[in-house]
């Protein structure tokens, strides 16, 4: 480390110590004077000082300080210029209040001149959060890029799609956002609600989130869903919640009064989810459960494949008599190279 980036080192250091505002304009100072030494320096030299400069400019703009003067001429030449622009753009973006603002002409002047380059992807997601929070959806909608959008981003496009009126065909697009095993940002709340609405939001739709969520271990949000359906329909998710919560006490109860049929996902998640915790106590519950349940070999293949499994990950020379009783069509790559290991142990 030479000695200009050690002094910006023990600067950003004590920045962090003492507090940013204090040390804030030195760096602002930093930057525009670096810039100063760049005409007797050579090309390598110049671009290591523009380099430390740009990076003090950089820390300004993300403590949301303004640049203690206007940028040298040096510093709008680095080939990361753009960067500190976008930064600086982002920043003053979050505390727009009015529809349009002098940021949102900046913003639009950046991205009109860089196109789709990497320097445009964060700024335009701080943008169209920015026009959302201000709810200026003519704009969100002219500038949404589904490329740089995550959920959340898209479920605001929708928002903005249904408060222009602009509805037509939108309803497969909130489908494929609704039905997903996972929690989803609080911001596609609204266009759910209008989907349920229109009437399109169906038991049927709601019943398949929560199978993709209870498939994915997301219990809790389940619950909450499934309280929608009626209770028949619900029963039987909320008993896959509870299997996958409680799997051993779960079993233990499906072993004295089964409720639940043999091939059922939830009995198959709890006891999947046994072997992997404490695939000895599986290990002492397999033959009762094949008896109680009925099942033939055919169907007890997945019920032997995950004790299998957990017995390998345990190094229990019993896993290979169970990866002897699943069917060749349960035996994907993974439990071939596991039963592979296992036999090698």
């Amino acid at each position: 480390m030479d000695c200009r980036e050690s002094f910006r080192v023990r600067v950003v250091q004590r920045m962090t110590a003492q507090g940013w505002r204090p040390w804030l304009f030195l760096l602002g100072v930093i930057a525009q004077g670096v810039f100063a030494q760049t005409e007797d320096l050579g090309a390598a030299g110049a671009l290591a000082l523009q380099r430390e400069a740009f990076l003090a400019a950089l820390e300004l703009a993300r403590a949301g300080e303004p640049a203690p003067e206007p940028d040298s001429q040096a510093l709008q030449r680095y080939p990361l210029y753009p960067y500190l622009r976008a930064e600086r753009i982002s920043r003053a973006l979050e505390h727009g209040v009015e529809p349009w603002t002098a940021a949102d002409e900046d913003a639009s002047a950046l991205l009109a001149h860089h196109g789709a380059e990497p320097v445009t992807w964060l700024l335009r997601r701080s943008w169209l959060s920015s026009l959302a929070r201000r709810e200026h959806w003519s704009a969100y909608r002219e500038q949404y890029r589904e490329a740089v959008a995550g959920l959340r981003l898209q479920c605001l496009y929708l928002t903005a799609r249904i408060a222009l009126g602009d509805v037509g065909g939108i309803a497969p697009l909130i489908v494929d956002q609704w039905l997903v095993g996972q929690p989803l940002p609080a911001e596609c709340e609204p266009v759910f609600s209008w989907l349920h609405a229109e009437g399109s939001l169906t038991d049927s739709r709601i019943e398949q989130r929560v199978r993709l969520l209870l498939e994915n271990g997301h219990t809790g949000l389940a619950r909450v869903i499934a309280r929608r359906l009626p209770e028949t329909r619900a029963g039987p998710l909320l008993r896959w919640a509870d299997f996958i919560e409680q799997p051993e006490t779960q079993i233990d109860a499906h072993l004295e009064r089964p409720v639940e049929p043999a091939e059922s996902p939830a009995l198959l998640d709890a006891w999947s989810r046994l072997a992997r915790n404490d695939p000895a106590a599986a290990l002492h519950r397999y033959q009762r459960l094949v008896s109680v349940t009925d099942l033939d070999a055919s169907q007890a293949s997945p019920f032997a494949r995950a004790l299998a499994l957990g017995l390998a990950w345990d190094r229990r020379v019993e896993a290979l008599d169970f990866f002897h009783l699943t069917g060749d069509g349960a035996l994907d790559d993974y439990a071939l190279e596991w039963r592979a290991r296992a036999a090698a142990w």
